[in-house]
């Protein structure tokens, strides 16, 4: 009888067991662990000194690489020969050899007729990236690009240049940058040839 007893008092420890443990292990089965996220950050942050500071010229035989700065002015800033021009802002991306003279940096270069070593444009302001602009010259006069240096010089002429401006900035210490299609009409095939130029450049000055 103590040997029934026993066997059974076993058995029920036994069941007794396996059940405790089946419950242990649907618990652990149904939880869920939570793990904190990495964080990540998101922000986007731009270096005002990533700019490669040059103007590139891929027209003519050879690229043309040139140290360069841009040169803002304004509608109020009293520029020869724009001074009534309301609402606009003239830009000058000026290699940073040239000199300017004693007059300091102004508007009209690309009039002179005999090229810059850069460009010069207009536009509403305030200046926009994505938007096209016209350089100074176009339809009343040749848009010119000249390079000198290294005992050579050479003026290309051209009837069009677009700017597109990618960085607009505003002030000193900023950044201009963009690119630049020179047009030229070539009667032998018919259609316009173009020329390809770029620049990322600090601004130097602005004149309000």
């Amino acid at each position: 009888m103590k040997s029934k007893i026993s066997i059974f008092i076993a058995a029920f420890a036994f069941g007794a067991m396996a059940i405790l443990s089946s419950c242990q292990q649907e618990e652990f089965d149904n939880t869920v662990v939570v793990t904190d996220p990495a964080l990540v950050d998101t922000t986007t942050t731009t270096d005002p000194n990533s700019c490669s500071g040059v103007l590139t010229f891929n027209g003519g035989p050879a690229p043309i690489t040139s140290s360069a700065s841009a040169y803002i002015f304004n509608d109020n800033c009293t520029t020869t020969p724009f001074q009534d021009s309301t609402g606009i802002t003239f830009v000058s991306i000026m290699a940073d050899s040239y000199d300017w003279g004693s007059n300091g940096p102004n508007v009209g270069l690309a009039l002179t007729g005999n090229g810059i070593p850069g460009i010069e444009f207009y536009g509403m302001a305030p200046l926009e990236t994505g938007v096209q602009y016209y350089s100074v010259g176009n339809f009343n006069s040749i848009s010119l690009f000249s390079y000198v240096g290294g005992g050579v010089s050479i003026v290309y002429a051209y009837e069009l240049a677009y700017i597109t401006l990618t960085e607009a900035g505003s002030e000193v210490g900023e950044n201009m940058a963009g690119t630049i299609t020179f047009y030229n009409w070539n009667p032998a095939i018919n259609e316009y040839e173009t020329s390809e130029s770029s620049f990322c450049v600090p601004i130097a000055e602005v004149c309000e």
